[in-house]
């Protein structure tokens, strides 16, 4: 049974400033988080960063990274491959997609994974074929990207998380972390059923 108030902490795509900027304040002050891996884009730049100064920092992270972080309380989950919506592709590239990327992790660290997160995560992305082919895999629980607390009678599937932005500041993330933002959950749900626009973000 998992507390009252528990809250996690996850990070999304693998990117290398989440060894940079998150982890020495994770580590310092000992909060274990979770990051969910693109695993065919480890160790890639990010093209078309547009800012030649930080153009160090727009990659995702390297092998060596993540085991370092692996041995220091990070652990790290699927988010897939390729990054796909999974609803946009067959059902067996959907296995390959979960499948592979979960046995390639477990091949380099030498542990168990059993988190995923669904690429995007959003009403549109998933569907319940999609979570069963997770479930039979092997994972233990999965993450969707729509904002809100869990409870005991949530799926473990369909677990819900909320975004923190830079300037939300203490007040708003007391309320979030208390579920006091959960009544956006019904707009962002529908903004969620909206046609995406094109993009070249990850």
């Amino acid at each position: 049974m998992i507390p009252a108030d528990t809250v996690a902490i996850t990070l999304d795509d693998g990117l290398k400033d989440n060894y940079t900027n998150a982890y020495p304040i994770l580590k310092k002050y000992l909060v274990p988080a979770t990051m969910f891996l693109i695993v065919d884009k480890i160790g890639e730049a990010i093209p078309n960063s547009g800012d030649t100064a930080n153009a160090a920092e727009a990659s995702h992270l390297t092998w060596a990274q993540i085991e370092e972080m692996s041995e220091n309380g990070i652990s790290f989950g699927s988010h897939t491959l390729t990054h796909t919506s999974l609803r946009n592709i067959p059902l067996d590239d959907v296995r390959f997609e979960v499948e592979d990327s979960k046995k390639a992790i477990e091949g380099r660290l030498d542990i168990p994974v059993e988190l995923f997160a669904y690429p995007f995560g959003t009403l549109r992305d998933v569907d319940q074929n999609i979570v069963d082919i997770v479930a039979e895999v092997g994972y233990s629980c999965a993450c969707v990207a729509i904002n809100g607390t869990n409870g005991h009678q949530t799926d473990p599937y369909r677990l819900r998380r909320t975004k923190i932005e830079v300037n939300d500041g203490m007040f708003v993330f007391e309320k979030a972390m208390r579920g006091g933002l959960d009544i956006f959950v019904l707009l962002d749900n529908a903004r969620r059923l909206m046609p995406r626009r094109p993009s070249t973000a990850i």
